[in-house]
C-alpha cells in the first residue's frame, strides 16, 4: 500500500500532517494542481483508508465545509531504542502517538537481547493489540553511534560490543519488513519536527545530550543527513571524553563523585532538581560550555530555534534554556541580527523511541524524499 503512492499522494499527506486538518481546495493550491485532480488524489487516499474526509462544524448555515484529516490507525510501527542500561520498544501510530511500550532494564546490552525483546513485543502488539501486520509500516531502530560505511556500521564510543555491527542486515534478516537505522539523535530531532517542539517550524536546529553530545538539523521541513548520515555532530568541540563536557556521561560522573550514586538516566528522575546544588550547577556550567558552539551554530545555519532534548528529565532541558537565554548567546550580533530562540524539548527521554518508530513514515511524511 505504501509502495504503491504516488509523490503528489506523499505531498498531500505530508500538508494534511503538518497542518492537522486541510480541505480539498487547500490541497490544490499547496501540491499546485486542479481542483480536479486534487478530487482524484483525495479519492485514492480514500479508498486506500489513510484519511478521512470530515464536515467542518461552523456554525452558519448551508453547505458545510469538508475537511481532511490523517486516519489514526492507518499505519503504525514499532521503534527500539537503547543506552547501556535499558532497551525502550514502543508502538506508534503515523500522527506520532505511543499506543503501546515497555522498558527492559539491563546490566549490559546485547544484540541478541534487543532482538529477543523487539521479537516479543511484535507478536504482543500484532495478536493482543489485534493489528494486521500489513499495517505495521515497519521497524525503526536508534543506534546510540556515528556512521563510518554505507549509513551501515557506527562508531559507538560507547558501546565497543558494537563496532562494525551491520543492524540494519541483522534485522532485515529476522524480520519481515522493512528495517530503518538511524543514530540516536536524528531519530529524536525528526520526532522533535513530527509531535514535539519542532512541529510548527520547518527550520531548527536539535541539540541532543545523551551518552555524549550530539544533534540534528531540520532543514525546509527535511531531515539533513549529510554526506555520511552525520550531520549534527555538535560535541566536536568538546573531544576529551574524560574532561568535563555538557554530556550526560559527564553529569552522571559529576554527581557520583559528589556523593550522589546515579547509575542511569532514567534514576535522574528521583533528583529534585531545585534541591540538588551539584545538579543545578552543571547544568549553569552545561550552559556556559554550549553558549559560543551554539552562537556558531545560530549564525551558520540562521535556524527559527535551537530545541534542546536527549534522554535526561524535561526539566534539565527547561532549566538549561533558561541559562542559555542571555545576552552572551549570539552576544556579538544580538542587537542587529534575528537571534533564533532555544527552547527545551516537549518529548525528552521518549523523542528517541518516537523518532525511531516514525523513521517508517519519514518518506511520506517530509516531502521530496
Amino acid at each position: 500500500m505504501i509502495k504503491s503512492l504516488s509523490q503528489k499522494e506523499k505531498l498531500v499527506l505530508s500538508a494534511i500532517h503538518k497542518s492537522g486538518a486541510i480541505t480539498r481546495n487547500d490541497i490544490a493550491e499547496v501540491v499546485g494542481v486542479s481542483k480536479m485532480h486534487a478530487t482524484n488524489i483525495v479519492k485514492a487516499l480514500l479508498e486506500k483508508k489513510l484519511v478521512i474526509d470530515e464536515a467542518l462544524v461552523t456554525g452558519q448555515r448551508g453547505q458545510p465545509t469538508r475537511s481532511l484529516r490523517l486516519k489514526h490507525d492507518a499505519l503504525y510501527a514499532v521503534g527500539v531504542n537503547f543506552t547501556s542500561r535499558h532497551v525502550d520498544l514502543a508502538l506508534v501510530n503515523w500522527m506520532g502517538d505511543i499506543l503501546c511500550e515497555e522498558t527492559h532494564e539491563i546490566e549490559d546490552v546485547t544484540f541478541d537481547f534487543i532482538l529477543e525483546m523487539t521479537h516479543a513485543f511484535v507478536d504482543q502488539v500484532t495478536q493482543h493489540k489485534r493489528i494486521a501486520k500489513k499495517r505495521i509500516a515497519g521497524i525503526g531502530v536508534s543506534v546510540p553511534g556515528d556512521f563510518v560505511k554505507d549509513r551501515k556500521t557506527i562508531n559507538p564510543t560507547y558501546f565497543p560490543q558494537f563496532a562494525n555491527f551491520d543492524f540494519e542486515n541483522e534485522f532485515k534478516t529476522s524480520f519481515d519488513c522493512d528495517v530503518f537505522i538511524e543514530n540516536d539523535s536524528n531519530c529524536a530531532t525528526w520526532a522533535e519536527y513530527l509531535v514535539g517542539a519542532g512541529k510548527k517550524l520547518k527550520n531548527f536546529i536539535f541539540v541532543h545530550i545523551g551518552h555524549g553530545i550530539g544533534g540534528g538539523i531540520i532543514f525546509e521541513g527535511r531531515l539533513c543527513r549529510g554526506a555520511n548520515g552525520n550531520a549534527g555532530i555538535f560535541g566536536t568541540p568538546f573531544p576529551d571524553v574524560n574532561a568535563p563536557r555538557p554530556s550526560g556521561n559527564d553529569l552522571l560522573k559529576t554527581l557520583r563523585a559528589n556523593g550522589i550514586e546515579i547509575d542511569s538516566f532514567r534514576e535522574l528522575e528521583t533528583l529534585n532538581l531545585s534541591q540538588t546544588e551539584v545538579l543545578d550547577a552543571w547544568l549553569s556550567t552545561a550552559a556556559n560550555q554550549l553558549t559560543l558552539p551554539l552562537t556558531v551554530l545560530a549564525r551558520a545555519l540562521d535556524p527559527e530555534a535551537i530545541i534542546l532534548g536527549g534522554r535526561l528529565p524535561s526539566s534539565y532541558y527547561q532549566r538549561l534554556s533558561q541559562f542559555l537565554n542571555n545576552d552572551s548567546f549570539c552576544a556579538n550580533d544580538r542587537a542587529l541580527l534575528p537571534t533564533p530562540v532555544i527552547v527545551p524539548t516537549d518529548l525528552a527521554a521518549t523523542g528517541g523511541v518516537i523518532g525511531s518508530a516514525a523513521l517508517c513514515f519519514e518518506h511520506l511524511l517530509s516531502p521530496g524524499l
